[in-house]
């Protein structure tokens, strides 16, 4: 990199004085669109899609069972082989139903579940409203993943219009919301949403073409981008263009979420993976290049980076926790899904991976939760959410200046009156968490940028 005059330097550092960093945010906001607690969604889903296609299949049966001990004609070799492929015929159409139904059963199940009481809530409000008061006010965009809107709309709580509002309040006037949930799903839409303090020129959606067949009735996995013009402040990072602004969902890993299917279901869903990361590659590719303004890339990519063993480790029962409170401890194993990851954005498209390589679990507790994550779960540390940047977002020091965010609310000051409240359910603890994922933080330099190329 050529190096600066001093005359240059007294003059960037007269212009230091007008400019601002810019904050930004990428957050999972663990918010399901109705009552049902997030852990409970792949557990009930399958087993209300698997319900209803056995429902269909038995009254199949049923009927052609009435038929044909009714039937008042010879049963022949024809009709008796008509019969069995009308049946079978029948129980692929039950099992897509099931498939294609599912989640809007287990959606249903939740509605009514939490007006009864059958099981705790997680309050998505309440950790809404603490997300922006405790959280959002110390940023200027973020990207927001797993906030839900649900179809039909009847079923659906409201919480995307609830956190937009409360967000204006703060200064987030410009907001880019996802379409609403498009084929193959009739249940959520991809769940995106992106604020800004800054106008948004122009905005997209994105659904991937590469679907898990298991999740894609239920859900969108998919993209969302702004084209965000930010002020003369922070023309020295943006040297008077706009900043490129994608967050995304990817779908997960199913070797925790399926344990025990098949292992077809677990290659398919680790195909559809590694093809949204590919094609994703190519809509970034298709609306910035190097030259034509900054881009920051932030979502939970679901990129199962997972943490060896380490000495440093304690012992529970006969299972073996490891300790990760030291960053000494850290050893992250990169797999299949990040390589993909790196090789289209680093190798390809010339991004920054802004953590370089020294990943932090973004998934998994350090202290104890009680509302969010099934317990089975909460010590399988990961990182999920990623941050990738072009390299003018790099400080005078060549080093990025970003942080993995503990959403545990003991963090934050601001929220300690909500640990003492029970929300009115008095047998439920106040939520300890704002997510089950960690927050991912990135503040750009303001008057640095590399020389151009």
């Amino acid at each position: 990199m050529a190096k600066r005059s001093k005359s240059s330097r007294g003059k960037r550092s007269k212009k230091k004085s007008k400019m601002k960093n810019l904050r930004i945010l990428s957050v999972n906001a663990c918010c399901l669109p109705w009552g049902m607690r997030n852990y409970n969604l792949p557990k009930h889903s399958v087993r209300s899609g698997v319900s209803l296609m056995m429902m269909l299949i038995a009254l199949g049966t049923f009927g052609l069972y009435s038929y044909y001990s009714t039937f008042s004609g010879p049963v022949d070799s024809l009709n008796l082989s008509g019969g069995i492929l009308i049946f079978v015929l029948y129980v692929f159409l039950s099992i897509y139903v099931g498939f294609l139904f599912g989640s809007q059963t287990a959606q249903f199940y939740g509605k009514i579940g939490t007006l009864l009481g059958l099981y705790g809530r997680d309050y998505k409000r309440e950790r809404l409203e603490m997300l922006v008061e405790g959280v959002f006010v110390d940023y200027d965009i973020i990207g927001i993943q797993e906030l839900f809107k649900s179809v039909p709309l009847s079923l659906d709580a409201g919480n995307v219009d609830f956190l937009i509002e409360l967000s204006k309040a703060k200064g987030f006037n410009y907001c880019v919301r996802p379409k609403p949930a498009q084929w193959p799903s009739v249940n959520m839409n991809t769940g995106l949403l992106i604020l800004s303090r800054f106008p948004i020129e122009t905005s997209e959606t994105f659904v991937f073409k590469n679907q898990f067949f298991s999740e894609q009735w239920a859900v969108n996995r998919g993209c969302l981008y702004a084209r965000i013009r930010l002020p003369s402040s922070y023309d020295g990072y943006s040297e008077g263009k706009a900043l490129h602004f994608f967050t995304l969902h990817a779908c997960p890993g199913m070797t925790e979420l399926l344990k025990g299917y098949p292992q077809f279901f677990l290659d398919a869903a680790e195909r559809a993976r590694n093809g949204q990361f590919k094609e994703f590659a190519s809509i970034v590719e298709n609306r910035w290049s190097k030259g034509n303004g900054r881009i920051v890339i932030a979502g939970d990519f679901n990129a199962d980076i997972t943490f060896k063993e380490n000495k440093n480790k304690k012992k529970k029962g006969s299972a073996s926790v490891a300790n990760f409170k030291d960053p000494k401890d850290f050893s992250p194993s990169i797999g299949v899904a990040m390589q993909i990851i790196l090789d289209t954005l680093v190798k390809r498209l010339g991004l920054d991976d802004v953590a370089d390589g020294g990943f932090r679990p973004t998934f998994g507790y350090w202290g104890r939760d009680t509302l969010l994550t099934n317990p089975g779960q909460r010590r399988l540390y990961k990182t999920d959410d990623l941050i990738f940047s072009d390299s003018g977002g790099r400080n005078e020091d060549g080093k990025y200046d970003w942080k993995v965010l503990s959403l545990d609310i003991t963090n934050f000051p601001k929220l300690k009156h909500w640990m003492k409240l029970g929300y009115g359910d008095p047998k439920q603890k106040p939520c300890t968490h704002l997510s089950d994922h960690r927050g991912v933080a990135l503040v750009l330099p303001e008057t640095y940028y590399p020389d151009n190329n």
